[in-house]
């Protein structure tokens, strides 16, 4: 995971522009990378052929850990994670006989139209999960590791938010008016993701609050 910005400690792959088989040139955009500024194209400064990928799209990874593998064409990479050098992800995938490098996986992961990222579905089949009984947490719906985990732990998968009720009908306006109707009362907060940029707003809102030091002045009139 590159450093796009100054302040930049994660990034979040918002999606990949090259799939696994893509030769990789250097200079070509291979994936477009939320930082906790703004979303920004990551350009390649080496060049071959993507043999891998190891954050799959809407999944995040720490400052300086591997997103992805590229080599010379047919280069066998089964043993990356067993070099210790593999992100997280990986070492789940290594425990599976690799696939040849000729057969690319899908870009989008889809599985007899199931969506998943490759990382989920290499946690998937190495844990005999049936993705047909998760529901995606990921962009679109797509089943991410996140998913795979909380099946894992037995943990139940988000609430999904509940559809907005119709409006009631207006009653038409009469001579009198009736009295004001008292506010009503705040709706449940809504759950949802947060983005990259959100999470660092939120994580430098508390930050400004227990890191910095603060004085109160107080003055009677």
């Amino acid at each position: 995971m590159p450093r796009l910005s100054d302040t930049m400690e994660r990034g979040t792959i918002a999606r990949w522009l090259k799939h696994e088989g893509d030769t990789v040139a250097a200079g070509d955009v291979v994936a477009e990378i939320e930082t906790d500024k703004a979303t920004m194209e990551y350009q390649s400064d080496v060049e071959g052929v993507l043999l891998r990928i190891l954050v799959a799209d809407g999944e995040i990874a720490e400052l300086g850990a591997p997103i992805g593998l590229v080599g010379a064409a047919g280069e066998d990479v089964s043993g990356f994670a067993a070099n210790g050098a593999a992100a997280e992800e990986d070492a789940v995938a290594a425990r599976e006989p690799s696939a040849p490098l000729s057969a690319a996986v899908p870009s989008d992961g889809s599985i007899e139209g199931i969506k998943a990222s490759p990382v989920a579905r290499r946690m998937a089949q190495d844990a005999g999960i049936d993705l047909r009984k998760l529901t995606g947490s990921g962009p679109d719906g797509r089943i991410v590791r996140i998913d795979i985990e909380r099946a894992l732990s037995g943990e139940p998968p988000p609430a999904a938010p509940a559809e907005a009720a119709a409006p009631a009908p207006v009653a038409p306006s009469t001579a009198a008016a009736a009295p004001a109707a008292a506010p009503s009362a705040p709706s449940e907060a809504e759950s949802f993701k947060p983005s990259t940029m959100l999470r660092a707003v939120a994580s430098r809102m508390v930050a400004s609050k227990t890191q910095v030091p603060h004085f109160y002045l107080e003055r009677e009139i």
